[in-house]
């Protein structure tokens, strides 16, 4: 779309080595598990711990981003270490 003002971010990570392959869990298995929902905005994160209900549980998490006027580069590695602060509970304080 030209013209946007919205970013879209599409991420995934696998700690599984090249070649191998692992099963892929059931709705079933997943829904069974609290999830971290992020919102990505112009400058800040917010996220929220779900419960296997999608009801949020705990206060919502709101890490800034500074990225106006960076190089594209530059941004990627904020957003990339911001994203990294909140899927590591040790970082966060939170516990998924």
């Amino acid at each position: 779309m030209i013209g946007s003002t919205r970013w879209y971010l599409d991420a995934s990570w696998s700690t599984v080595k090249k070649g191998r392959q692992v099963p892929v869990p059931t709705l079933d298995v997943l829904r069974a598990h609290p999830v971290l929902a992020v919102d990505v905005n112009a400058d800040h994160l917010a996220a929220w711990i779900l419960d296997p209900c999608g009801n949020p549980g705990g206060a919502p998490r709101t890490l800034p981003l500074e990225l106006a006027g960076l190089p594209a580069t530059t941004r990627d590695a904020r957003l990339c270490e911001a994203i990294s602060q909140l899927i590591h509970p040790p970082s966060t304080g939170w516990v998924l």
